[in-house]
């Protein structure tokens, strides 16, 4: 499902799990789950998560150009 959704018609097993996350650096990261589920004759459904973690942002302001001492933690979501 991950960099292959059309791959899942051809799968012989009932239920397949994908787990997977990838640091990067600066406090990056990407974390994915997946699952399938064959569904007899009438094919399969799937249902997949992403997550993009950018880490720890210094919040600044114009009276404390070097931080307040606070951070934010974007981060962005998507679902299939």
């Amino acid at each position: 499902m991950f960099y292959n959704p059309a791959g899942l018609a051809n799968s012989d097993v009932s239920t397949e799990v994908m787990f997977s996350r990838t640091d990067y650096i600066a406090g990056q990261s990407v974390n994915f789950v997946g699952i399938n589920q064959s569904m007899g004759g009438l094919g399969r459904i799937g249902l997949s998560v992403k997550v993009l973690s950018v880490g720890d942002i210094p919040l600044t302001t114009e009276q404390a150009l070097d931080g307040t001492g606070r951070c934010s933690l974007p981060a962005s979501a998507c679902s299939g």
